[in-house]
C-alpha cells in the first residue's frame, strides 16, 4: 500500500538569542517531507518525566520515547531527553542520519510510525544560521580530498563542519496530521563547550571571565564558587576551576574611560567551607554618580551541603539535555543535604548545580541538577538586587 506523506518542518532554536522564524517548504522523496525553520525557546521544562500517547492526535518519538508537548508557559516541554554532539570535522549527512534514524512521527495512538528525511540544504542553512561554519569538501573518485580542493567530475563532494559555536542551539521537527500539528526540539551540543541598566550619565560595571569580556551579562546577581583556604581580592579573584574574574569599571556606557570601583561590603571568608556571602562592588564616575552590584560567592566544600527550600514544600531536581534543563523524577526537601559539583549551568538567567547524595565524585558526573538559589539560606535583602547565578566549572559555562 502506498504511504501518504506528510509535511514535516524543522527548526533549529538558538538558545543565546530568539532567532526569527523562517520556514519553507522543502520537495523531497520520503515518507515525510520536511521543511527548515528558526525559532527559540524561552521556559523550562516543567511536565512530567513520563509521557502518555496522546489520544486522537499525532505525536513524535525519539528512540521510542513518546515526546509531550510545547506550550506556552512551558515551551521546552517537547524536548527530547537527549543530545546530538557536534563538533568541527563532523560531515553533515552524519548528523542528518542521527537525527532521522532516531525519530519517528506517528499520525494516531495506534500509528507504528513514519520514517523522517532532513532535506540537507536547509539544514545547513539553519546551522550557519546557529553560527556553525560548513564547507564543502571535494573528492575524487576513491574518495580521496582533492588538491586545493578543487571539483573533480569523476569525483564527488560533501559538506563538513568547519567551526562550532560555544553555545547549543535546538533543532525542531514539526509534522501535521488530520489537521493537527505537532513538534519536537533535538538539543544539539557542540563539544567542548548584563551590565547594569544605568542612565548614560552613570558608570558602568565591567567584568570579565576567564579572559572574555561579559559585555552582556550583568555582574550583579552572579555566583561566583572559589576554593577553600583561597586568597580572594573582590576586584581580582580565580574560581574554584582555576578561572579568573576581573572587575572594572567605565565612566559610562558611552565613554570608556576608567572609573574608579572598590568593594563596598567584602565579609568574604575562604576557611569557612560550604558557605556563601554577597560582595558589593560600587563604580563611581567623575560627576560623582554611582553604580552598585551584588554578587555571590560560594566557598567550596568536599562534605554534604544543605538544600533550603524557601518556602516551597519540596525542592524540584532537573536533568540537562544540551542547555535545556528538563524536570527530573528526584525531589528533595528543606533540610536535605547533598554533595555539590563545582560545575553549574545557566538557563534563562537562572543557575543550577549538579548534585549527589552519594559522594562529590558522583555529583561532579550526576545529572541530577536543582537550582543554585536552593542551596542558600534565606535571609535578609541586602541594599541592591541579587539573584543566585552560579559560576566555577571548566569547559561547561552557558549562558544564554
Amino acid at each position: 500500500m502506498k504511504k501518504n506523506r506528510k509535511m514535516l518542518g524543522v527548526a533549529a532554536t538558538a538558545l543565546l538569542a530568539v532567532a526569527p522564524v523562517v520556514a519553507s517548504t522543502v520537495p523531497v522523496n520520503a515518507d515525510v517531507a520536511v521543511n527548515i525553520g528558526s525559532a527559540a525557546g524561552t521556559a523550562v521544562n516543567t511536565t512530567n518525566t513520563s509521557t502518555q500517547k496522546p489520544v486522537n492526535k499525532p505525536y513524535f518519538t525519539y528512540n521510542n520515547e513518546i515526546i509531550g508537548e510545547a506550550s506556552q508557559s512551558n515551551p521546552l516541554g517537547n524536548v527530547a531527553r537527549t543530545t546530538v554532539s557536534i563538533k568541527k570535522g563532523d560531515k553533515v549527512s552524519y548528523l542528518i542520519d542521527t537525527i532521522s534514524k532516531a525519530v519517528l512521527f506517528h499520525e494516531a495512538n495506534q500509528d507504528a510510525g513514519q520514517k523522517i528525511t532532513i532535506n540537507k540544504d536547509n539544514f545547513i542553512t539553519q546551522l550557519k544560521a546557529n553560527h556553525v561554519s560548513v564547507k564543502t569538501i571535494n573528492v575524487d573518485k576513491d574518495g580521496k580530498p582533492t588538491k586545493n580542493n578543487k571539483v573533480d567530475k569523476k569525483g564527488s563532494s560533501y559538506e563538513e563542519i568547519e567551526s562550532v559555536p560555544n553555545t547549543s542551539f535546538n533543532i525542531t521537527l514539526s509534522a501535521s496530521a488530520n489537521n493537527q500539528t505537532v513538534s519536537v526540539q533535538i538539543p544539539i551540543v557542540p563539544e567542548g563547550v548584563s551590565t547594569p541598566v544605568d542612565t548614560l550619565q552613570n558608570p558602568q560595571i565591567n567584568w570579565s571571565f576567564n579572559g572574555q569580556a561579559q559585555k552582556d551579562k550583568s555582574l550583579n546577581g552572579q555566583v561566583f564558587q572559589v576554593a577553600v583556604n583561597s586568597s580572594f581580592n573582590p576586584l581580582n579573584f580565580t574560581n574554584s576551576n582555576g578561572e579568573s574574574i576581573i572587575i572594572s569599571a567605565q565612566q559610562s556606557p558611552a565613554n570608556t574611560t576608567f572609573a574608579s570601583v572598590e568593594a563596598t561590603s567584602n565579609p568574604v571568608n575562604t576557611s569557612e567551607a560550604g558557605r556563601y556571602y554577597n560582595v558589593t562592588i560600587t563604580a563611581t564616575g567623575y560627576t560623582g554618580k554611582k553604580t552598585t552590584a551584588t554578587y555571590t560567592v560560594l566557598i567550596t566544600s568536599s562534605h554534604k551541603q544543605t538544600l533550603y527550600a524557601n518556602g516551597a514544600s519540596s525542592i524540584t531536581t532537573y536533568n540537562f539535555y544540551g542547555n535545556n534543563p528538563l524536570s527530573g523524577s528526584t525531589t528533595f526537601k528543606d533540610g536535605d543535604q547533598v554533595y555539590v559539583a563545582d560545575q553549574t549551568k545557566t538557563y534563562n538567567k537562572e543557575s543550577y548545580s549538579q548534585v549527589s547524595t552519594k559522594s562529590k565524585s558522583d555529583a561532579n558526573s550526576s545529572n541530577i541538577w536543582v537550582k543554585t538559589s536552593s542551596l542558600v539560606k534565606p535571609a535578609a535583602t541586602e541594599k541592591g538586587e541579587s539573584h543566585v547565578v552560579m559560576v566555577g566549572f571548566k569547559g561547561l559555562r552557558q549562558e544564554w
